[in-house]
């Protein structure tokens, strides 16, 4: 029977497979580039396979569980960090971005919107839940034999997308889905009828298509073909406490504006009648901890309705009106034109001080209507070419980067920049322009897998060169503080579409962006443009010589690809790349590091391998040293040989006494047969036959020739396992009771 169990146990296990993979490809619809599908299965089907080889070894659970997150740690990092790898091990760098990744990404699927880009960090933990999953499915399907709990640790991973985006291939989806559940509920079902005994009659067992698979064909179909008839069915959810129609689109400026652009139906978040489009800022992103760009707690004390404030600039200004109209747009940021001084129509309304945001008393909802007053600086690049560097402590936060080599690297990158634009010894205008210009020769490109995490920006400025509005602001943000100057990214939307009334522009999810802001003393935050982008976006006039310029504005048009208008003075040409090749300064040798790591890892595995064995002797010396008779010291010698055959899955079983296994022991053995039955029988006298006549020396010659016999029974794999202790957990039930009473009683 136990080779049977064996033999049906691979079909349950390809079929847990099955089911986990099954429920993991619709994941798929909630990326929209990166083959994600393959990532699910690649994890599906190894986390099985660990779990195989880890209860073929007869691994206990704690073990298994430890085991099997060894396994994940080795297989993200080979399938999304293989640079952090020594050879084929992971090195504390790669468990370091693994861990980082996975906070990345729990943040980001808090607020990102669907779908989003396959990056690392969306991967690593979507493959982590895969794994998980398919862990706990094999578990309930193998060892506990309960298929429906191993279908119900599936369904949360084969619903949760249909949860957020609905998909083009929902009844392909659920066939699939529902086909390996079957398969699953089967297998486990053949293997009970298994247990009753063989098959009387003609017919052979085997995995042939049958009434099971004709019965769950035709479950299958009527599921799928039944569904779209009932009543409902496709109508949205009714919610409790929703009023009212139409998708909101909230921006969290603590996370990537990605997923905006990459809706696949644009959301009208905004209409808005003014001269002309411009940049409608939301907020402004001012702390950067290397992993993400945050903003600073928000305090509305500034009054802002129905009362006019001064504004930060000291330079000369043009004031700009203009109405907003809120289709879809959520939060409780206001849209208005840097830098807002006034607000009508909306009481409550406030401003932070510090990053001059607007705040709504409540959320944003459609229908909200208010009028904003702006007074933007009028520019010119001569003026602000005689701005000088900032001095004021109060700006220190702005300039602050994270320690470290990456640090290092973007600062001799800028330095090269400027250095290349003949601004080394310039103003510091002058640098921003550079910066601006020479990231602006890069490629812009929405479907990239970058971020905007300190390796990434330094991946973006060295290897990759594309990306879109994210890449640019940060990285430009991030080289102009390694040049001391105050910056920070405002996140907010760029131009828009003439709508149907004059002086009216129609504002999008697809015109949400990102842009740098840097402080120069007598002129405020001036705003910079380094995305190259196709369309909303444009170069502000007053980076170029002889223009005088407010608020960048953008030229309105119908064509969404057309090209911004750029100063003629704005050339790629004007600032050279970087040497690549560069010597970058570190901050310890990586080789080094490398080389401690590798060591370091080496010896945790060696020190795994000798732990066995170890443990092995010292539990058996602990036990022959408190064996002080003659007897006792028999009774230890059996007891070690039940233990090597607990180990080697030839135990007692339940109600056996030593005779009735030593016979058992004979009759699988082709050698060491009386060995085994003399042992058996010296370990009964030393328990119950009376005078001095025990022989322990004798005891050790058997138990060795025992051991010797039962082991050419064991395959070769075994056998050496067996000399390194594998399995030494695995004890006799004789070995948990005092001394006198393990062998006077039948195994339990």
């Amino acid at each position: 029977m136990a080779n049977d169990d064996r033999r049906r146990a691979l079909p349950s296990e390809l079929g847990v497979a099955a089911l986990v993979v099954a429920a993991s490809i619709p994941l798929g619809r909630l990326f929209r580039t990166g083959n994600v599908v393959a990532t699910c299965v690649a994890a599906a089907a190894v986390s099985t396979t660990i779990a195989w080889a880890l209860r073929r070894l007869h691994a206990p659970a704690l073990l298994s569980v430890l085991g099997s997150l060894a396994a994940f740690l080795w297989f993200a990092s080979l399938a999304f960090f293989r640079g952090a790898m020594f050879g084929p091990f992971p090195t504390p760098h790669a468990l370091a971005l693994i861990w980082h990744a996975s906070g990345e990404a729990i943040r980001r699927s808090q607020t990102d919107v669907a779908p989003v880009a396959a990056t690392p960090a969306f991967l690593c933990l979507t493959s982590f839940a895969v794994w998980a999953t398919a862990w706990l499915a094999d578990d309930a399907a193998i060892k506990l034999r309960h298929p429906m709990l191993a279908i119900g640790v599936t369904i949360p991973l084969y619903v949760l997308p249909g949860t957020i985006l609905s998909g083009d291939h929902r009844t392909l989806d659920a066939g699939l889905y529902l086909a390996a559940a079957l398969w699953v509920l089967f297998s486990d079902e053949r293997f009970r009828l298994s247990r009753w005994g063989r098959v009387v009659g003609r017919g052979v067992p085997g995995w042939r298509p049958g009434l099971a698979a004709r019965m769950g064909l035709l479950a299958i179909v009527l599921a799928l073909v039944a569904t779209p008839v009932l009543p409902g069915f496709g109508a949205p959810p009714r919610l409790r406490g929703v009023s009212g129609s139409g998708t909101r689109s909230t921006l969290n400026p603590l996370v990537s504006i990605r997923p905006q652009l990459g809706r696949r139906d644009p959301i009208e978040v905004f209409t808005v009648r003014s001269r002309g489009t411009a940049y409608w800022r939301l907020t402004a992103l001012d702390r950067f901890d290397g992993l993400s760009w945050t903003s600073a707690p928000q305090r509305p004390t500034l009054r802002v309705s129905g009362r006019s404030v001064l504004p930060e600039s000291e330079a000369s200004t043009v004031r700009v009106v203009q109405e907003f109209d809120i289709r879809g747009l959520g939060g409780p940021w206001l849209p208005a034109v840097y830098e807002p001084v006034r607000v009508d129509g909306l009481r409550g309304a406030a401003e932070d001080p510090v990053t001059r945001t607007l705040i709504s008393p409540t959320d944003l909802r459609r229908g909200m209507h208010y009028r904003v007053e702006s007074r933007a600086p009028l520019l010119t690049f001569e003026k602000l070419d005689l701005a000088p560097a900032t001095t004021d402590p109060a700006f220190n936060p702005y300039v602050q980067m994270p320690p470290g080599r990456q640090t290092l690297r973007i600062g001799q990158i800028s330095r090269q920049v400027v250095a290349k634009a003949h601004a080394t010894k310039a103003s510091p205008f002058r640098q921003a322009v550079a910066l601006q210009n020479y990231l602006r020769t890069f490629t812009y490109d929405e479907n990239v897998l970058l971020t905007h995490t300190i390796d990434d920006i330094v991946d973006f400025l060295t290897q990759d060169q594309t990306g879109y509005c994210e890449q640019f602001a940060t990285a430009m943000a991030a080289m102009a503080r390694t040049l001391g100057l105050p910056s920070r990214v405002a996140i907010g939307f760029a131009g828009g579409t003439p709508g149907p009334a004059t002086d009216e522009f129609v504002v999008t999810s697809r015109n949400a962006h990102a842009w740098v802001e840097i402080w120069f003393d007598g002129f405020g935050w001036v705003q910079f443009e380094p995305t190259p982008r196709a369309d909303s976006v444009v170069v502000p006039a007053y980076t170029s010589p002889t223009n005088v310029s407010p608020t960048p504005t953008v030229t309105p048009s119908n064509d969404a690809t057309a090209e911004p208008t750029v100063s003629p003075s704005t050339k790629a040409s004007d600032v050279a790349e970087p040497t690549p090749g560069a010597e970058t300064p570190r901050a310890g040798g990586s080789g080094r590091g490398i080389m401690v790591a590798s060591v370091a890892l080496s010896g945790l595995v060696l020190l795994l391998v000798i732990a066995f064995p170890v443990t092995a002797f010292a539990r058996r010396a602990l036990r022959r040293s408190r064996a002080h008779t003659t007897r006792e010291r028999v009774a230890v010698r059996y007891l070690d040989f039940l233990d090597w055959c607990a180990a080697s899955g030839l135990g007692r079983i339940a109600g056996e006494t030593p005779l009735e296994h030593a016979r058992r022991l004979a009759d699988a053995s082709s050698g060491g047969a009386e060995a085994v039955a003399e042992l058996a029988s010296l370990a009964v006298d030393a328990v119950y036959a009376p005078g001095d006549g025990i022989d322990d020396a004798a005891a050790a010659v058997l138990a060795r020739g025992a051991r010797m016999g039962v082991a050419s029974t064991l395959s070769r794999r075994d056998r050496i396992l067996r000399r390194l202790g594998w399995a030494w957990w695995r004890a006799d039930p004789a070995s948990h009771r005092s001394l006198r009473e393990r062998l006077a009683e039948p195994a339990r």
